[in-house]
């Protein structure tokens, strides 16, 4: 069985760069995270399995990778 995945990093407003000035934010919520942001140029996103979403943790204030299977993605577009 083969698995694609995805990697979200760049931002709208800035390029791959952007790690001290990430805006995307991840909180817990009980036992689950919860992502907001925006993301761009995201190779594999139409068909991957999984995406690494990187995102600035609102708790401690580093950024994190979050492995999220695409199947369980609750995306609201703007």
């Amino acid at each position: 069985m083969e698995i694609v995945g995805a990697f979200a990093l760049t931002e709208p407003l800035d390029g791959s760069d952007i790690a001290a000035g990430m805006r995307t934010t991840a909180r817990r919520d009980g036992c689950a995270w919860v992502i907001e942001g925006a993301k761009r140029w995201i190779g594999n996103a139409t068909f991957a399995d999984h995406v690494v979403v990187w995102a600035r943790d609102v708790a401690d204030d580093e950024v994190k990778g979050f492995v999220v299977v695409v199947d369980h993605i609750e995306v609201q577009m703007s």
